[in-house]
C-alpha cells in the first residue's frame, strides 16, 4: 500500500488552501493510499503521524 504523509500548517480549514489539502487528503485515501497529516496548528481533529512510518 502507499503511503503519504500530508503536511499543512494548518489541521482545520481556514481557507481555500486548506480545504484543498484536506480534499486531496480524502482523495488519496479514496484510492487506498494509506496517509497520514502533520501540521503546526491543530483544532478539534486529531490525526496520528506513527502509523504511517511502521513497517
Amino acid at each position: 500500500m502507499p503511503k503519504l504523509l500530508s503536511i499543512n500548517s494548518y489541521n482545520y480549514r481556514r481557507g481555500g488552501s486548506d480545504v484543498v489539502f484536506f480534499e486531496h487528503d480524502a482523495m488519496f485515501r479514496t484510492q487506498g493510499w494509506d496517509t497520514a497529516v502533520m501540521t503546526m496548528h491543530t483544532r478539534n481533529r486529531t490525526f496520528t503521524v506513527e502509523r504511517i512510518f511502521r513497517g
